[in-house]
């Protein structure tokens, strides 16, 4: 038996432990996946790449018209995401390129291949270049099943880290539309809540993909249910470029709370750390744009859903020097003009609210506030607001617990 195999092996029942209650079809849909496009799963060692299955079960008391049954489908997938990414983690940092593991050495996070907690992985470097290229799911009465496919390849670490650092040629950026490009060949009835890609011009992108059920929807209250998508677009895309930073703040903080006494960082679920990550990822804020909408029906519920995808472009991201600065010296001060964005507000750090010409619902004026109608189902949660005595309160018994 080779190598390869053996690590294949071993990631299968690692994936079968993570989830002892995810049936076999879920998981085989996804093999079934690799296996037609040619992923191999486990560490391939020529390629130096990696592609691992993570998985997740969550029970959720709501109808698939609520719009927290979304919420709880895409916490799922997170989850498996999660597990995935970690299975990945351990294998690549078992094999790693001697220039990895002397970054591990100098930060002093050098790696222990024996452990098993979800902190003691992520409180490590975090891994770069990880894409979720499967996402299937099934529901048994109230019980929602998830299992995804992710892939890494050093090649695909060196890219996102050349993009988030700024480290790009833009004189040689496409002026093609890679947004739609992407779009075309993305499956966004099966899909996770982010998503990263390669353009033509060799410069890694991320996205940020918001949901909305919008079956049978009409005037104001399909409005609202687009305007909810954009806002949870622009929430999933800052995950996708500081959730694993993210997540290893939250592991060094577990760890300390674990050796101060305070902590069970050992017996943490995979679930109670994606929420913990989630939580920290809501104050950051990215300068990002709608790039692509889209309907799709969902297989899951068999509901109508409507799609926002906000990106964020190169230039931008180098400007948020998420990684410090471009290798071999300091980063390009000169001043770049951001195209298609000439009513940009005065405070770059916030989300981007203008109108679109796809949605003639929205406000005549582009820069300001959605102050419009909003359903109450569509409405933030205002814990502290008290109703008046001649308000309802709205509620109907189908709170959830995530």
């Amino acid at each position: 038996m080779t190598f390869r195999t053996l690590v294949t092996v071993a990631a299968l029942d690692a994936a079968c432990l993570f989830s002892p209650s995810i049936r076999a079809d879920v998981v085989e849909e996804v093999e079934f996946f690799m296996a037609e496009h040619r992923i191999e799963f486990g560490y391939d060692a020529d390629a130096d790449a990696c592609a691992f299955i993570g998985t997740d079960v969550r029970v959720v008391h709501v109808p698939v018209s609520s719009p927290n049954f979304l919420v709880a489908r895409n916490a799922t997938v997170k989850v498996a995401e999660r597990n995935a990414r970690a299975e990945i983690m351990k294998l690549v940092s078992t094999r790693m390129s001697g220039a990895r593991a002397t970054r591990l050495e100098t930060d002093g996070s050098a790696y222990a291949e024996s452990t098993e907690s979800l902190v003691d992985v992520f409180s490590n470097e975090p891994l770069h270049g990880c894409e979720t290229v499967c996402v299937r799911e099934e529901k048994d009465g109230d019980t929602i099943r998830v299992a995804v496919a992710m892939r890494w390849s050093a090649a695909a670490e060196a890219e996102a880290v050349a993009a988030k650092r700024g480290d790009v040629d833009f004189d040689a950026l496409s002026d093609a539309d890679e947004w739609a490009a992407w779009a075309a060949t993305h499956d966004f009835a099966s899909s996770g809540t982010t998503a990263s890609f390669t353009g033509s011009d060799g410069v890694r992108r991320w996205v940020g993909i918001g949901l909305a059920d919008i079956e049978g929807k009409t005037g104001m209250s399909l409005a609202a249910a687009q305007r909810s998508a954009r806002q949870a677009a622009g929430a999933e895309l800052a995950y996708a470029l500081f959730g694993e930073a993210e997540a290893q703040s939250v592991a060094h903080r577990l760890k300390e709370a674990s050796s101060d006494g305070a902590g069970t960082s050992e017996t943490l679920s995979s679930q109670e750390f994606e929420n913990r990550v989630t939580l920290s990822v809501k104050a950051k804020t990215v300068r990002d744009g709608e790039v692509y909408t889209t309907t799709v029906v969902h297989p899951l519920s068999g509901r109508k859903l409507y799609v926002s995808v906000v990106g964020i472009e190169p230039r931008d991201l180098a400007e948020m020097n998420l990684l410090g600065t471009a290798s071999g010296g300091a980063r390009r001060s000169e001043t770049f003009e951001r195209p298609e964005h000439p009513s940009r507000p005065e405070h770059p750090n916030r989300p981007d609210h203008s109108s679109r010409p796809e949605h003639p619902n929205r406000p005549e004026h582009p820069n300001r506030p959605d102050h419009s109608f909003r359903p109450a189902s569509n409405r933030p949660e205002h814990p502290s607001r008290r109703p008046r005595p001649d308000e309802d309160d709205g509620d109907d018994g189908n709170d959830m617990d995530l």
